[in-house]
């Protein structure tokens, strides 16, 4: 199993190239990753209000609806800010 410390350390270090230089990432390589976890929040919202209509009822329906549509609406904002925000210089 995965300690939380042992997860965390992997995704803070898996945000730097280790072969080709040492650095932190640039503007723009942290804007790809932040409209990519925007992408990702507008798929998952469309997966999860299928799954309400289509396989869930009561209660589950409306518990997942709710989240899905949170999902869309942050990574509606996610992604109109990243198109908004123009490109880096």
């Amino acid at each position: 199993m995965i300690c939380y410390n042992n997860l965390c350390a992997m995704i803070e270090t898996s945000f730097y190239w280790k072969d080709s230089r040492s650095e932190a990432m640039s503007a723009a390589e942290l804007k790809e990753i932040v409209s990519f976890i925007g992408i990702g929040l507008l798929i998952m919202a469309i997966a999860l209000i299928q799954l309400a209509r289509r396989k869930l009822s009561g209660i589950f329906s409306l518990i997942v609806s709710m989240l899905a549509y949170v999902c869309l609406v942050v990574g509606a904002l996610i992604v109109f800010y990243v198109v908004i925000s123009g490109p880096t210089g």
